[in-house]
């Protein structure tokens, strides 16, 4: 129960926590952009810098918690028109499509992300290994919620599983 409990919080400051925070200072270094650069007119350069790799963490670790939360984007068109049960089928298929490409991925994402310590950015020289490794981190999380989707999918499809939103 205590393994639950700390997998259950570390789950949440990286997908709830850690955007939170940097959507934060990414709105606080926004305003403090605007003041530079139309009040003191005197704008800063690093402002910019920091806010696109805020605005990239932001949106990495709030997908994570939208796919936990299944309330990430889907096209469902096809699967809407489908009785149930075929409509899961075709999810079924397209998830396991998905999550094999992005297992794939996985391996020459490390790679480049690793090879991209020797760049950095332009104005704060941050290693692009550090601006780019939650990618990482979301793509693993993306699997594993996907797996897990597939796995419920599955059980539906089987007649043993409950229909979402029950």
């Amino acid at each position: 129960m205590k393994k639950f409990k700390i997998w259950s919080s570390l789950r949440n400051l990286i997908e709830i926590g850690i955007p939170f925070v940097t959507f934060c200072l990414m709105f606080i270094l926004f305003i403090v952009q605007i003041f530079f650069r139309y009040i003191l007119r005197n704008p800063l350069s690093w402002t910019m810098e920091a806010i696109s790799i805020l605005f990239l963490w932001t949106c990495l670790f709030g997908a994570c918690y939208a796919f936990r939360t299944d309330q990430h984007i889907r096209f469902s068109l096809l699967y809407d028109k489908l009785p149930r049960k075929w409509g899961e089928i075709t999810s079924l298929v397209g998830n396991f499509i998905v999550v094999i490409l992005m297992i794939l991925s996985f391996a020459p994402t490390v790679k480049y992300v690793d090879y991209m310590a020797i760049q950095s950015s332009s104005v704060m020289r941050i290693s692009f290994r550090i601006i780019y490794a939650p990618y990482i981190l979301f793509l693993g999380i993306s699997i594993v919620y996907t797996i897990v989707e597939m796995i419920n999918q599955f059980k539906f499809v089987l007649g043993n599983g409950k229909e979402k939103g029950k």
